[in-house]
């Protein structure tokens, strides 16, 4: 694997729409290599370059001569390491903050160790979460309707005005058995 792909990092992004492009066309390989997450939110993979993020293209699979799988798999190693150097997680009243370094925030909501080891101990039965722009994600527990009435109207200020939207919607992710 090149220097450049081995940098790769698990980046939230909306779903285009469908009529961006043309039905049955397959992908170019100046196109970016997409995973889809779930409606409205798809997981791409980034390399922080001086000039800014630079999506990963099915070019640079190819000049690697590596498989989408494996990018997949470094990237998410690369989310967890930055997860593990940097993460912050603040509470505000009944809702917690998630703070990383600006561009990844919300590409946690793919993390399962995250959620599943990591933050467990601070919900009951699992969290719901919001991901409304690429640097804000927010959890309580999902049982909580003050905390859940909290990531809704934080939703709304941030989709008011905010850059990198993502998605309106409130997440649930059930907390696994022990």
């Amino acid at each position: 694997m090149n220097d450049f792909l081995s940098r790769a990092v698990a980046y939230l992004k909306p779903t285009a729409p469908a009529s961006s492009s043309a039905a049955g066309e397959l992908p170019g390989l100046d196109s970016p290599v997409l995973l889809p997450v779930t409606d409205g939110v798809t997981l791409a993979y980034v390399v922080d370059e001086p000039q800014g993020l630079v999506f990963v293209q099915q070019r640079h699979l190819r000049d690697a001569g590596i498989s989408e799988q494996t990018l997949h798999d470094t990237a998410m190693t690369n989310l967890g390491k930055l997860c593990a150097e940097q993460l912050r997680v603040q509470k505000h009243g009944p809702v917690y903050g998630v703070f990383l370094d600006g561009n990844f925030e919300a590409s946690l909501f793919v993390l399962e160790s995250l959620w599943q080891r990591d933050l467990a101990h601070l919900v009951d039965k699992g969290f719901a979460i919001c991901i409304p722009a690429r640097d804000i994600l927010a959890f309580c527990d999902m049982d909580s309707q003050e905390g859940i009435a909290t990531l809704r109207q934080m939703v709304e200020r941030v989709s008011d005005d905010g850059d990198h939207l993502l998605t309106k919607t409130i997440f649930r992710i059930r907390k696994k058995a022990a």
